[in-house]
């Protein structure tokens, strides 16, 4: 791989992808509930903990204490639950002496404000570029950027990723955002398609790379429970390739397979 290319260190998106380049936009999209905040922040433990890349997560939709213990429970191997509880046994205990430090010692700066507008948004990544060094953003989510008020979905959607990816380009970063599908064409007796998405359309124009999550075990495949299949694309409407990852329920991280 080229010099300065980011790798997730997921080998299978790696291998489609090449990595991620400075100024790059990236989409991870998906209908609720098909992971795409653990696969978000499954990236940002490997590279910002595992790899020492400085990056900034901004999650418009949990506050920091609650990114923090998901981390916590990705990077050191316990229970999330146990966690939130305060029900941590000898063995979690070693696990956190163990692993904890990289991660509160990791180049990762956390953003928890709600109803960041678009300019607000920018504005802070410019601040994190220019006194830490960032070189990958990940928002959660696009929805919940403060775009226009036109109301109407498709028009947002594509003003946001107009400015992500011009953004990316000045500041020579990679940024990950993720996005909520609307339910579509999707039908239940057959796995979800690109193409049921009309989302899709907008964004194969901005994206430089677009996933496509979904969980297997949710439309009836039970032998995909431990699974998420990941459709990658270039321009938003022709899969390019699709792979899958290992999903570790008690801590929801993702791992390769």
């Amino acid at each position: 791989m080229e010099k300065n290319v980011i790798r997730t260190g997921f080998s299978s998106i790696d291998d489609i992808t090449g990595g991620f380049k400075p100024s790059e936009l990236v989409i991870i999209a998906g209908r609720p509930g098909m992971r795409k905040t653990s696969l978000a922040l499954s990236i940002v433990k490997n590279l910002a903990v595992d790899e020492r890349i400085p990056c900034a997560y901004f999650s418009l939709k949990m506050k920091n204490v609650e990114v923090v213990n998901r981390l916590i429970s990705i990077a050191c191997d316990i229970h999330g639950g146990k966690i939130v509880n305060g029900q941590l046994n000898q063995n979690d205990w070693g696990k956190m002496d163990k692993n904890i430090n990289p991660l509160l010692d990791s180049p990762l700066y956390l953003e928890d404000k709600t109803s960041l507008t678009i300019d607000e948004l920018k504005g802070k990544i410019q601040k994190m570029v220019d006194e830490n060094g960032i070189k990958l953003v990940i928002i959660d989510y696009l929805q919940l950027v403060d775009i226009s008020d036109s109301r109407d979905r498709q028009l947002d959607l594509d003003i946001a990723l107009c400015h992500l990816k011009e953004f990316a380009k000045k500041l020579n970063i990679v940024i990950v955002a993720l996005s909520n599908l609307f339910l579509g064409n999707e039908r239940p007796e057959r796995m979800p398609l690109i193409a049921d998405h009309n989302e899709f359309k907008t964004i194969g124009k901005h994206a430089d790379w677009s996933f496509f999550i979904y969980r297997p075990e949710l439309y009836g495949n039970r032998e995909g429970r431990n699974t998420c299949s990941i459709i990658i694309s270039k321009d938003g409407n022709c899969p390019l390739s699709t792979t899958s990852l290992k999903y570790q329920w008690y801590t929801r991280r993702f791992n390769n397979n």
